[in-house]
């Protein structure tokens, strides 16, 4: 099963989501990425409500990153990248550029389908199916559906999409 950092967060929120060290690291550590992309100008931007770290296309475009575009232009220079890419807000799940199912949280899952922030969702969403779990706690799924590999202690907090594991 794949297993996604959520804006590169691997043991809980961070004040560091999104920040390309940050992402960096959850990479070092073999998970793949989700990073939230604006674009503006020819400028490609980090950040969940607003670009706030400047990062070059190469570094979008690194194995197992998975885009989730914040603005048109965004959508628009991906595409022209060829990079791995969606765009959602409130959809209960959307196809990704590679035709990856990406389901919200606790909706129903279809097979091969990335279960995102599983955490948050009642203890019967069934994850048998899921092709992975895009989540701010991959060292705990990790953990939890690969017993035996390298673990580091978690900070849970009640932030969104933080929630401890059931």
């Amino acid at each position: 099963m794949k297993l996604i950092a959520h804006r590169g967060n691997v043991a809980g929120r961070s004040p560091h989501e999104n920040a390309p060290g940050h992402i960096d690291a959850a990479r070092a550590l073999g998970f793949d990425v989700e990073v939230d992309l604006w674009v503006q100008g020819s400028r490609f931007l980090l950040g969940h409500d607003r670009g706030e770290y400047e990062v070059p296309l190469e570094f979008l475009l690194a194995e197992g990153s998975w885009i989730h575009c914040k603005n048109v232009r965004a959508v628009d220079a991906m595409i022209e990248a060829h990079a791995h890419w969606f765009w959602h807000e409130e959809d209960e799940r959307t196809l990704t550029s590679r035709g990856v199912v990406w389901t919200y949280p606790g909706r129903a899952l279809s097979r091969g389908a990335i279960a995102v922030c599983p955490e948050l969702a009642a203890d019967d969403w069934k994850l048998d199916v899921a092709g992975g779990i895009c989540s701010d706690h991959v060292l705990d799924w990790r953990d939890k559906l690969m017993p035996g590999e390298l673990s580091i202690e978690s900070n849970h907090g009640p932030e969104r999409c933080s929630a401890p594991l059931p």
